[in-house]
């Protein structure tokens, strides 16, 4: 048959729709001619935006009754399914709900199986309703702000007309979908990622962040004292004793009611972020791909192995060595503040074995900088070094060969290990241990000299954007699954890879549907 003919009555009421829209354009468009009175176009904004969501959700409707297969036997993936009913199912596109009946089925010999729909495996739908598209957009604005405020922006533009709580649903469902499919994903992403011109070295940071996280309360159980046996009277009452079963019920629900109800408590832990970042001649930053990973579930097994932060740098490495393979063999610079806890990171997962390149190992200079500026701040104020010392050691710290040790050995002739400024804290000393443990990764001279950069604010950035700005609103907690899905989602979106990323996770959703016939069904069973 014609596929035109056969929808023929669908395209008809496309075709109304779409003439009532140029009705719209040609009364305006007299009443604009006739007179010089002001219009409100805003109201005609939305009557157009109304009327072409309706030609939209019908485009839908007709296509989706096309993918729709009603035989009495299908194949997916090789398995056979039979037919089971027909039903009507609402799908959720960028216009608003779209409703299309369809036909379920069931796997052959899998009574209690899932339905399968064909329209949704052939067409990649997302949590059973969503068309992409849809869920794609609800997952980018999900990523950026809260629900609440997602159905809120949605409502503005007139798109997406759908409940809060449908909008985080379908948000986390894309997050899980992709980190279902990271395995796979991730190492396609560092291969399609185009190499900014000019590249000529790469950077790796690591940093720490708190995140508040959902945690129950742990409580002595209630007492399990007994119901009390009741009076004669009330036996009486009931015109029967009560049985040692009723009783026992009786028990375990005063029990039950008596029993206090599960306490949430909000904690905050450690969530970890990555940065790789490409520069220039110079040192300055062409571009940054970012990473990170929500802190452990309390008490499990992550949380005491730190499996998930393993897997962290796993892939850091994993993308360093692709960018070094497909851009030539750059310099490897590992960038972190002084916490012992990453450079134990970066020596198990970054080194020289493992990139096949002695990496460039420098403590940030910032965080150097503020170590050695409040002890310049109290050595000036108990005049003991001339004004402008914390200039002077910048420049001996940032441009001079061995500027570190010098700038160390003008702290330790000074002699005030243990004063302290009006804070309390000792801030000479402070900078002593720091610099003492950490002297051979401060030869920032060198790595100017080489256009290689010296500073971690890529990562520091990255703690605020990914995790600060969305992750720690007023009230917010989180669970470490529901966290990731979100995290992975953002850090896509600000490394610039959520074009790239989106059509590879969600094409794995998309199946292709045979019709099969009952020999071959039951064949295959036998």
């Amino acid at each position: 048959m014609d596929p035109w003919l056969e929808a023929r009555p669908h395209l008809a009421e496309l075709a109304r729709g779409l003439q009532s829209v140029l009705e719209l354009a040609v009364e305006l468009y007299e009443r604009g001619r006739a007179s010089g009175e002001t219009v409100d176009y805003a109201v005609f904004e939305e009557r157009v935006a109304n009327a072409t969501a309706e030609i939209e959700r019908g485009v839908h409707q007709v296509a989706l009754r096309g993918l729709d297969v009603d035989a009495p036997y299908i194949r997916v993936w090789g398995r056979h399914y039979r037919r089971v009913h027909r039903v009507a199912r609402t799908y959720a596109s960028l216009a608003g709900p779209v409703t299309v009946e369809r036909t379920l089925y069931r796997e052959r010999g899998c009574r209690q199986a899932p339905v399968l729909d064909p329209i949704a495996t052939r067409a990649g739908v997302v949590d059973g309703s969503w068309l992409p598209r849809a869920a794609r957009a609800v997952a980018h604005l999900v990523a950026q702000v809260t629900s609440r405020e997602a159905c809120a922006t949605s409502r503005e533009p007139m798109r997406l007309p759908y409940s809060r709580c449908s909008i985080e649903r379908v948000g986390h469902a894309v997050g899980a979908e992709y980190l279902r499919r990271r395995e796979q994903v991730e190492p396609q992403l560092i291969e399609a990622y185009e190499i900014p011109d000019g590249a000529r070295s790469i950077s790796v940071s690591i940093d720490r962040t708190t995140v508040a996280m959902e945690e129950p309360v742990t409580e002595r159980p209630a007492p399990t004292t007994p119901l009390i046996k009741p009076s004669k009277e009330a036996l009486r009452e009931h015109a029967r004793e009560l049985s040692p079963r009723t009783r026992a019920v009786l028990n375990e629900a005063l029990l039950e009611s008596l029993r206090p109800r599960p306490k949430i408590m909000r904690n905050y832990r450690m969530a970890y972020c990555a940065t790789v970042t490409l520069h220039d001649e110079r040192g300055d930053a062409l571009h940054t791909i970012r990473y990170g990973r929500m802190p452990p579930e309390a008490g499990s097994i992550e949380s005491y192995t730190h499996r998930d932060v393993h897997r962290l740098m796993d892939r850091v490495r994993d993308d360093v060595l692709a960018l070094r393979r497909r851009a030539g063999p750059m310099p490897v610079i590992l960038l972190a503040d002084g916490a012992p806890e990453l450079w134990r990171l970066f020596s198990e997962h970054l080194n020289a074995e493992t990139l096949g390149v002695v990496p460039v190992e420098l403590i940030d200079a910032w965080h150097a900088l503020e170590y050695i500026a409040g002890a310049a701040r109290l050595l000036e104020s108990k005049q003991k070094v001339w004004p402008g010392a914390f200039r002077l050691w910048k420049t001996w710290l940032l441009l001079e060969p061995r500027g570190a040790a010098r700038v160390l050995a003008a702290l330790e002739g000074a002699g005030m290990h243990t004063a302290r400024d009006e804070s309390g804290r000792r801030p000479v000393g402070d900078a002593l241990r720091y610099l003492r443990a950490r002297l051979s990764r401060m030869d920032y001279a060198e790595a100017r000299k080489n256009g290689l950069p010296i500073g971690s604010g890529a990562v520091e950035a990255t703690c605020k954007s990914l995790v600060g700005v969305r992750m720690k609103r007023p009230g917010a907690r989180w669970k470490h699954k529901t966290g990731n899905e979100i995290l992975q989602l953002r850090a896509l979106q600000l490394s610039d890879r959520w074009d790239a990323a989106m059509p590879r996770v969600l094409s794995s959703l998309r199946k292709r549907v045979h019709v099969a016939t009952r020999s071959e069904a039951y064949g295959r069973a036998a």
